[in-house]
């Protein structure tokens, strides 16, 4: 990511910061960009999640998978903290 971004955000108007959150939902809900990243997983798979009541990411390992698309069921982490 560009960092020059990542630093300007702190300025920016509310509008611009819910347009940006707008954009990034609507590509991250890009079925393309699912399948993706889906064909690149498999059980067993050593993966890092974003959990969003810490803010920080955590590593993972793939313990099973649905079966129409989309991510991972479940993940095991690896840690307690």
């Amino acid at each position: 990511m560009r960092v020059k971004l990542i630093e300007d955000l702190p300025m920016a108007t509310s509008a611009e910061l819910y347009q940006l959150s707008w954009v990034i939902e609507q590509l991250m809900a890009d079925p393309r960009r699912i399948v993706q990243a889906r064909q690149q997983l498999h059980l067993g798979q050593m993966v890092q999640f974003w959990e969003w009541g810490t803010g920080k990411l955590r590593p993972a390992r793939i313990v099973s998978m649905n079966g129409h698309g989309g991510s991972p069921s479940r993940c095991s982490s690896t840690s307690s903290t």
